[in-house]
């Protein structure tokens, strides 16, 4: 069985969850020394403005999770 791997960056372990709008995996990233574990969360859409609203959610939890109560956003892209 091969490693899938995203973005160049995070290894994916096992997936945890499955709906019919996103997919949840434990993963690893790979840029840091000791691999820390991650969660990684593929969201399936088909509407143009969702990718818009999306990036604009991440790009709000990444100013937020400069607080200790708020999980940092280590990334965030999307695939044509």
């Amino acid at each position: 069985m091969s490693t899938q791997i995203l973005e160049n960056r995070f290894e994916i372990e096992k997936k945890l969850s499955h709906t019919d709008f996103s997919s949840v995996y434990l993963a690893c990233d790979r840029h840091h020394l000791h691999r820390p574990h991650c969660i990684v969360t593929a969201i399936n859409y088909r509407d143009g403005e969702m990718r818009h609203r999306l990036e604009r959610e991440a790009q709000v939890l990444e100013r937020l999770g400069r607080s200790p109560q708020v999980p940092r956003l280590l990334a965030y892209s999307h695939e044509p």
